[in-house]
């Protein structure tokens, strides 16, 4: 759960900084800020990445936010809701996020 955590931070830093390029802007990764969140299957040691102009603000976790289960829990009952199985769910994590999670952790 951890590693695709960080993986789906790390794939919005991605697309954050690409549409700053297509827009002009000029802006860079700056490293990780480590912070620990709750989540359902216990506490997740996360690497938030920083840019250097300091305005990335994370959508899956957010700057202060403490807990993960208003985030990524959210994001997948929404696909439940939108008539994905679980099986579907875990499908669409791994082709979005590039990671690879039991059906069962998803359920």
């Amino acid at each position: 759960m951890q590693q695709m955590v960080n993986t789906m931070l790390e794939g919005e830093i991605e697309d954050f900084l690409s549409e700053g390029r297509a827009a002009g802007k000029v802006n860079k990764r700056n490293g990780r800020t480590s912070k620990r969140v709750v989540s359902e299957f216990g506490p997740l040691d996360i690497a938030t990445p920083r840019d250097r102009n300091g305005d990335f603000e994370p959508e899956l976790i957010g700057k202060r936010q403490k807990s993960l289960t208003s985030g990524l829990d959210d994001q997948i009952l929404a696909l439940y809701a939108q008539g994905n199985s679980i099986e579907d769910v875990r499908r669409l994590l791994a082709d979005i996020y590039g990671i690879s999670i039991s059906s069962g952790s998803i359920s």
